[in-house]
């Protein structure tokens, strides 16, 4: 133990030195209404210390202060000062020793406890003040009612929250409650006080450890930088508390055979709990509210924490009882749903984003114990990252991702942090949040400065950048994938699980070479294991090809439009084999086809003429099996582009010819008549841009194209010939429809509807998805005039129809 650190009694330490609580600290808040079960734990301890018989005295771990105008004034440990000089107040008030004279020079118990005071707090100083002097014989009504029906006792006082939390602590809103969340409910039927008063003042039953900052050369700033004046604990406090509490007893355990290390963590100069204050806390003062009168870190700090602890427990062995197990509940991750495990308290906690703290049992997530590796892992990280960023190293930015965080920001509104209420009713600022996707790319972030040589940051900052932002871009390459619908492909606990076991197992220091040589089995099947096998080729692509051109023009064009990282279909052949002889010219085909939107226009229709859409259908060639029934959506968007066609392995062959130019399509007879409609006529320029979201699918035993829940519209087949038919009658003027699709101002031969009516003359006709047409009269039944199903049995052609049809209407008219 260092000699600047003094082990003590709160009764031997205030009578050496003058307590002032500074007006820059909070007021005092365990009495608060909300944190009922922190002091309840709290005061219960501080009893079983006076009661047990064990040699082992309860530590409550640092204070920190120092000595200003010839008084202390504590950094951290204010509320525990302030628990501790009430628990002395109360004993020595029902033992009767307030007034008890202990030397010569006539000093009583109450002159020492006047020591303890407030800086320029008058009401709570006053208050203390009065307290000393109170020696009133108790009365029924209870402590705190008597207390408040003294003279002295100010009626703005109600409204001071120190001395209503002071209250609280001492009766419990003044009632003698029985819920042990306070003194007089604590001690409710103990008469022999004297016995806790001899063991309190003359026995090391409660120590706690001092540090005198001024050793460390720290100014007055860091009090700004460590307190939110005036406002209650905050959830960050709490856990700051447990933690430094948590290893502090495990360095006492003599039996624990990591003891030394644990002692190592708790090092008065250079441990855990210093840093958190010190070191540690500068890096996130760097992203401090903007809250002028009251700027402060809680909430991004807790939330940084609650982050790593979310870590650790997701790769924790997977055999312990209290880690995930199966089963499954939605829940709501940002603009995500879920399917994730919720029967783990710790990991439904530390995942939802927001919570405040209530108890450190969840953060117990190995056998009820947190394994020491754990503190020795968010050491070296904040230490690492601490030294990395004070030699101006930063985080690289994913160009497609730019609202993730590695250290937590403050969301704001017109530059004011936004205000929430947590679940004990108080206000927090809200942080910015995480998806389950940038929870791995900080899980990622966690690696690479876990693994990181702490010994060479400063001589070696340039090459480390640069080893971070290959390590980066290969991670936000991984895990960026998007469905059909553009939501994310990872988005449950086994893609998540399966992502971090990936990147867990890959080298952070020099994730190329990893990749190269990386020899386990990858799942080509999968979405995720696609990419694996992807960033795979492109480090070995890089390292084979030792100068910068390759990396850089990967990066281009990883970077460009909406592919995300996933580029796969430009070193892709025919036959979906690995080769980059093409890929300059891919790349060049790529820029004139695509931008961030999808489809384009350029020196061709592209996307109003749908001709990337046509070539790629006709170069299919399984329109059956490929397109009807995997219900493959047409359009032009990027994220069915993307996900649909340049990274559907099945289409390599098509993706293939148009990307190398083959935009070409002549009528191969032997297609269907609704594949030819698709890749050689106007209607695929309508389905693509007017009805975005469009995919095949049969309804009323027709195959239609239509969005899920829209009406659309039915192509002709073999042996169906309404749009055909009808067509032709609208072009010679025999008849009339509004259903007609009409795109760029002209129509197109194709109707939109299930049933679709039209005119004659004066008359109205509908041709029925029955395959019958009917006439329409308001007043009488539908007459059936044709059955168009019966012709085509007979095989009849759209010509024959057509001419039937006409016929039919003639007569109709006559």
């Amino acid at each position: 133990m260092s000699n600047a650190t003094r082990k003590t009694t709160f009764w031997n330490f205030i009578q050496n030195n003058k307590i002032e609580i500074p007006i820059i600290q909070r007021d005092y808040a365990q009495g608060r209404k909300g944190k009922e079960a922190l002091r309840k734990k709290f005061i219960a301890d501080l009893k079983g210390a006076l009661d047990s018989n064990e040699n082992e005295p309860l530590v409550l771990d640092f204070v920190y202060g120092s000595v200003k105008n010839g008084s202390l004034n504590p950094l951290d440990g204010q509320q525990r000062l302030t628990t501790l000089w009430l628990f002395h107040w109360y004993i020595a008030y029902r033992a009767g020793k307030l007034n008890e004279v202990l030397d010569k020079e006539n000093n009583k118990v109450k002159d020492i406890l006047k020591i303890f005071t407030y800086e320029t707090r008058l009401s709570s100083r006053d208050f203390i003040d009065k307290l000393c002097d109170y020696s009133a014989v108790l009365k029924g009504c209870g402590l705190v009612k008597d207390i408040q029906n003294q003279t002295w006792f100010y009626s703005e006082w109600k409204q001071d929250p120190t001395i209503q939390s002071i209250l609280s602590i001492l009766g419990g809103n003044g009632k003698d409650s029985n819920d042990g969340d306070n003194f007089e409910s604590l001690f409710k039927g103990v008469c022999d006080f004297e016995r806790y008063w001899e063991a309190l003042t003359n026995k090391e039953k409660i120590v706690f450890y001092y540090l005198p900052l001024e050793n460390f050369g720290l100014s007055d700033d860091l009090y700004i930088k460590m307190n939110a004046r005036g406002k209650p604990l905050t959830s960050f406090e709490n856990l700051k508390a447990d933690l430094v509490g948590y290893i502090r007893a495990k360095a006492e355990e003599t039996e624990n055979k990591n003891q030394k290390s644990w002692r190592g963590l708790c090092d008065q100069k250079d441990g855990i709990p210093i840093k958190l204050d010190t070191t540690w806390m500068d890096i996130f003062w760097k992203n401090r509210s903007s809250d002028e009168d009251d700027a402060r870190v809680d909430e991004i700090y807790f939330a940084f924490l609650n982050r790593f602890f979310w870590n650790e427990l997701f790769i924790a062995k997977k055999d312990n009882e209290y880690l995930l197990k199966v089963g499954s509940a939605t829940e709501k991750d940002g603009a995500e749903n879920s399917t994730v495990e919720k029967k783990n308290p710790s990991y439904s906690y530390l995942n939802g984003e927001g919570a405040a703290y209530s108890n450190f049992d969840v953060y117990r997530y190995y056998n009820n114990e947190i394994p020491i590796e754990t503190f020795n892992k968010i050491e070296k990280i904040l230490d690492n990252y601490k030294a990395f960023i004070d030699n101006k190293g930063e985080i690289p930015t994913c160009l497609w991702n730019k609202d993730f965080y590695f250290i937590p920001k403050y969301k704001e509104d017109n530059n004011k942090p936004i205000e929430i209420v947590d679940n004990n009713g108080n206000k927090i600022y809200q942080v910015t949040p995480l998806t389950q996707v940038q929870r791995i790319a900080f899980f990622a972030i966690c690696k690479f400065f876990n693994e990181l040589d702490n010994g060479s940051i400063e001589n070696n900052i340039d090459n480390i950048k640069i080893k971070l932002k290959h390590w980066m871009r290969v991670v936000w390459n991984l895990i960026s994938g998007e469905d059909a619908e553009g939501g994310a492909q990872i988005r449950n606990t086994q893609s998540i699980r399966t992502a971090i076991e990936f990147i867990d197992s890959i080298d952070s220091q020099d994730v190329y070479k990893s990749l190269k040589d990386y020899n386990l089995e990858l799942d080509k099947s999968d979405f995720f294991g696609e990419r694996c096998s992807e960033e795979k080729e492109k480090a070995t692509q890089i390292i084979l090809n030792s100068h910068k051109t390759w990396e850089d023009k990967i990066i281009e064009a990883e970077q460009y439009a909406f592919f995300k990282g996933a580029i796969r279909f430009l070193f892709r052949n025919e036959e979906g084999k690995w080769n980059w002889d093409n890929f300059d010219t891919k790349l060049r085909n790529v820029k004139e086809f695509f931008d961030e939107n999808g489809v384009k226009n350029s020196c061709r229709k592209y996307k109003d003429e749908s001709i990337l859409l046509k070539a790629v259908l006709y170069h299919v060639g399984n329109y059956e099996e490929e397109i009807e029934s995997k219900k493959y959506v047409l359009d032009n968007t990027k994220s069915k582009w993307q996900n649909n066609i340049l990274l559907n392995k099945n289409w390599v062959w098509a993706t293939h010819n148009i990307l190398m130019g083959n935009l070409d399509i002549s009528i191969r007879d032997g297609d269907c008549v609704l594949y030819k409609s698709l890749y050689s006529s106007n209607l695929l320029d309508y389905i693509a841009n007017e009805q975005v979201g469009s995919r095949i699918n049969k309804i009323h035993e027709h195959l239609a194209i239509y969005k899920p829940y829209i009406e659309g519209m039915m192509p002709d087949t073999e042996d169906f010939h309404r749009n055909k038919v009808l067509s032709c009658l609208c072009n010679e003027n025999i008849i009339s429809s509004d259903q007609r699709i009409k795109i760029y101002d002209r129509y197109i031969d194709f109707f939109k509807g299930w049933d679709i009516v039209f005119t004659c003359g004066n008359k109205k006709y509908e041709w029925n998805t029955d395959d019958k047409i009917y006439l329409i009269d308001k007043d009488k039944p539908r007459k059936e005039i044709l059955n168009t199903k019966l012709n085509d049995k007979l095989g009849k052609t759209s010509w024959q129809i057509c001419q039937e049809l006409r016929e039919n209407l003639k007569n109709n008219l006559e």
